[in-house]
């Protein structure tokens, strides 16, 4: 008979503990090592974008090429969100980050070296994979490390860093480009990418309801409890009640296509389809489409770069109002993004107004974005939340092929800009739809994802 006394400590429930903490310095950090990997690789996704113009001029390609390159990149994207969300159900958020941000950085960082068309399809393939593996784990992270009535804000404002770094990005274009060529687009933030990296390896901490989940006893997750200072009640030990099992890769799916899962799915992937579909045009082709509107090169890089500062406005802005109004506030993103497109292909507008509309414009469709992004991973709980976010997020990434590859063409029918921004802003329509669906779904989502978590 086994004469030892039982353990009498409290049980602590993680999800409760989780929901329950006042915001402080453990949030902020994670927020900001998050912040800092989205930077780069907003940087990153967005150097192709400024450098395509002076890629065109030195390679004497067409914009067909530079179309492919954007698609062939934006299939890896897919593939990298699909693949890494599974790592990231599987291995841990943590690894899939780190793994995603160091695959990224070696090809953009080698892409500045590349001699040809080939060179750089492979390069930018290689890079599309990490980057395509950042977001679903960074989401799934913040969403559940986040308090209660915080969630969709501490996902969306780490992703101002998207954002942030397009527009850094477009600085450094219109500074480096005249004087040291393309390249120094892609040295930028490869190099960045790998000191990140190293950052990430050293304070990016693991989920913890990830933890209790698929390793109650591991001494990682004592390490976060106490970094949490969930330990702090008179030095204490934490004893864990864990809400569930790992799933297998199959149990995964067949919870997240259960059939009281279908429509939400539904109507949140066809939205990401054709929200991203807009989105992805604006951001790949703005330069190109603003030099055909008008500006010169320095202008339309100046521009990008002011889209960027605009996205910090309009990211904040729509962050004050996410978690209390959900898909009625991207609703309302999206209302200012399709009176932008009007006012875009109005005619008269001299150069500041042009300039103008378009930060208005862009900045209101990365709000939009931002907002779709901050609210998925609510939707679904711990056991399967990135590979549901990686779906998601991939029927964006699907129209983030086509996109580019069809921007391309209308470009290259030289098409007016009122008729090219009509169908640039087609996918809205629905898109506005869809928004007020999910509003109505998104409450009691939200309530039967955490009874998951809690029954385990």
């Amino acid at each position: 008979m086994d004469a030892r006394p039982a353990d009498t400590r409290a049980a602590i429930d993680v999800g409760l503990l989780l929901e329950n903490q006042r915001f402080g310095g453990w949030h902020a950090k994670i927020m900001f090592l998050c912040f800092l990997m989205l930077f780069v690789e907003g940087m990153d996704y967005n150097a192709l974008a400024v450098a395509a113009p002076a890629l065109i001029r030195d390679w004497s390609v067409s914009q067909s090429d530079i179309g492919l390159a954007f698609a062939i990149s934006n299939l890896a994207v897919l593939l990298g969100a699909l693949s890494f969300s599974a790592i990231g159900d599987r291995y841990g958020r943590r690894i899939g980050i780190i793994l995603g941000v160091l695959i990224y950085s070696i090809p953009t960082l080698r892409t500045a070296f590349a001699g040809s068309l080939w060179e750089l399809y492979a390069l930018r393939f290689a890079a599309g994979l990490g980057m395509g593996g950042v977001m679903p784990n960074a989401i799934a992270l913040l969403t559940e490390v986040a308090p209660k009535g915080l969630k969709s804000r501490m996902v969306m404002i780490p992703f101002i860093g998207i954002g942030l770094g397009a527009a850094a990005i477009g600085g450094i274009a219109a500074a480096f480009i005249p004087r040291f060529g393309w390249p120094a687009v892609f040295l930028i933030p490869g190099v960045s990418g790998l000191i990140v990296c190293a950052v990430l390896v050293v304070w990016l901490t693991e989920s913890i309801r990830f933890l209790v989940i698929t390793k109650p006893g591991s001494p990682h997750l004592a390490k976060a409890l106490k970094a949490m200072g969930a330990d702090a009640t008179e030095g204490r030990l934490i004893s864990v009640r864990p809400h569930g099992k790992a799933s297998r890769a199959r149990q995964v799916l067949g919870a997240l296509l259960h059939r009281d899962n279908i429509v939400v799915n539904m109507l949140l992937w066809i939205c990401c389809l054709l929200e991203s579909l807009t989105f992805i045009i604006l951001v790949s082709w703005l330069p190109v489409i603003l030099e055909t509107a008008g500006l010169s090169p320095a202008e339309a890089s100046l521009t990008f770069a002011y889209v960027g500062l605009g996205n910090l406005v309009s990211q904040l802005l729509i962050a004050m109002f996410l978690d209390r109004y959900h898909f009625l506030a991207m609703l309302a993103a999206a209302l200012v993004t399709v009176a932008g497109f009007v006012a875009f292909g109005a005619h008269g507008l001299d150069k500041t107004g042009l300039m103008i509309v378009t930060v208005i414009l862009v900045s209101a469709s990365g709000a939009t974005h931002s907002a779709l992004v901050g609210l998925v991973g609510n939707l679904y709980p711990t056991a399967f939340r990135a590979t549901a976010v990686g779906i998601a997020t991939g029927f964006g990434r699907a129209a983030f092929i086509v996109g580019p590859v069809l921007a391309g063409y209308l470009l290259a029918q030289s098409l007016p800009l009122r008729e090219l921004t009509l169908v640039i802003m087609t996918p809205y329509v629905p898109t506005v739809l869809i928004c007020l669906l999910l509003a109505r779904a998104y409450a009691g989502k939200v309530a039967e994802a955490r009874r998951i978590d809690a029954e385990g």
